[in-house]
């Protein structure tokens, strides 16, 4: 896998003007936070944020430089991330690290065709473009080390409420996997942004979740239901895996959560990378979930604390922030692009006289979802297990976006994987692709 330097905010906008001006002339805001933070986490995580702008009169420029300024300046504000520490050393051992070195497998795989297209002929294009099934269940094969025939169900593609998703059985781990794909369509976005809340009773208690997601994981336990039944009369001893990032994390987590309740003797469990948030902190840390559900979040990762009511804090205080500034500080960093911007903000804040004081009042008293079961967080590479509460609001910093690609989920994943076992795994998609085109019936 290549080593790339961790890219801020500021360096995905600005990396963004070279890539959209070759291929079109005078983009729009939208044309780059598209191309490029699309291409930075594999997922239309940009249409998220074009929905939570919606709920703002401030312009993505306003958005940008508000988020600048309130990243330096909160640093020592919000509420020491540390004390939701619980454990003070790691706390993945060899056992686990197998487990979840399969679902960042599993989680990666689902975004089939996308993994690959940079390296396809035009010829490839159209070959996949005509054999989508048959060419998503070699990828997902091939990338599992797993038999075509093991995939038992595949849903290639996104429907609205029903993201892409399979069940198969992976011999490695003992395992039955029920794989959920993460936000990379319109359809999935719908998902993510019907964050609406909605009453749930679970183990006799009453709590809220996500609408969206809810409805999703309920579409899909509905689906593979079947599948899941013909495997575990063949493999009687085999565990239930559910697993997925981002939004399919989150859906695996909900799966599991109605397994739970509707099927107690199915052994169900499940890991998470960077899942939205989807319950009320009651049902997120009911011990029930704490045995089977394990949620890996990736350091700065913005997706896991994005809920409603952070998200809406976030809000209030960049539009705070634009209030005190006014308008001078994006052409001030216009005229500083390739100095040190940060510097810039710096000056700014001193000039402005911007106090935390002045920005962190907001309105908002709504409740705040959070990831199920044991938070794990990985920071430079040590892994961490934190208190649910640790990800009900959005701390600003510059890594936000990029943190949460299941790429960088999938790097310290086998960091850790190399750290407990000494092997050392090191993706090459373009050798992946070779193996793989030469099974086209072309």
């Amino acid at each position: 896998m290549e080593e790339n330097k961790e890219p801020s905010i500021l360096s995905v906008i600005l990396d963004a003007f070279s890539t959209t001006l070759t291929t079109i002339s005078n983009p729009s805001w939208k044309d780059i936070f598209d191309i490029q933070i699309n291409k930075k986490t594999l997922s239309s995580l940009s249409d998220v944020i074009h929905y939570f702008k919606s709920f703002s009169e401030l312009s993505f420029i306003d958005l940008m430089t508000g988020y600048l300024i309130l990243s330096q300046i909160s640093e020592s504000n919000y509420d020491s991330f540390q004390k939701y520490q619980l454990t003070s050393k790691s706390c993945v051992d060899i056992h686990s690290i197998q487990t979840i070195y399969k679902a960042i497998s599993h989680s990666v795989s689902v975004f089939q065709w996308t993994l690959y297209e940079s390296y396809a002929s035009n010829e490839e294009k159209r070959y996949y473009q005509n054999n989508k099934e048959e060419v998503s269940r070699l990828i997902i094969s091939q990338y599992n080390h797993i038999h075509p025939d093991d995939i038992i169900l595949l849903q290639h593609n996104s429907k609205p409420f029903c993201p892409a998703h399979y069940v198969c059985v992976d011999h490695s781990i003992d395992a039955i996997i029920v794989c959920c794909r993460g936000t990379q369509t319109i359809t999935d976005c719908l998902v993510d942004c019907s964050f609406y809340y909605e009453s749930i009773y679970c183990e006799g208690e009453y709590g809220l979740i996500h609408k969206g997601i809810y409805q999703t994981a309920s579409t899909i336990y509905i689906s593979v239901l079947p599948a899941v039944r013909k495997l575990l009369t063949k493999y009687p001893k085999y565990k239930v895996l559910c697993t997925g990032h981002s939004l399919g994390g989150a859906v695996a987590e909900i799966v599991t959560l109605l397994y739970r309740s509707r099927n107690k003797m199915v052994p169900v469990c499940c890991v998470a990378f960077g899942a939205v948030p989807a319950v009320s902190s009651n049902i997120a840390e009911l011990p029930i979930f704490k045995e089977c559900i394990l949620n890996i979040i990736n350091q700065n990762d913005i997706v896991p604390r994005a809920s409603h009511r952070a998200m809406q804090e976030l809000l209030e205080r960049i539009d705070n922030i634009i209030n005190i500034v006014g308008y001078d500080l994006y052409y001030e960093l216009e005229d500083s692009l390739g100095k040190n911007v940060d510097l810039t903000v710096a000056r700014v804040i001193k000039e402005k006289e911007i106090t935390w004081d002045k920005i962190k009042n907001t309105n908002y008293v709504g409740q705040a979802l959070l990831p199920m079961g044991n938070c794990i967080e990985i920071s430079e590479g040590r892994w961490f297990e934190f208190d649910n509460e640790a990800f009900g609001q959005i701390e600003p910093k510059q890594t936000a976006v990029s943190d949460h690609s299941s790429y960088k989920y999938e790097k310290s994943v086998l960091q850790k994987y190399e750290e407990i076992t000494g092997i050392k795994l090191v993706p090459n998609r373009k050798e992946e692709y070779k193996i793989l085109s030469s099974k086209f019936d072309l």
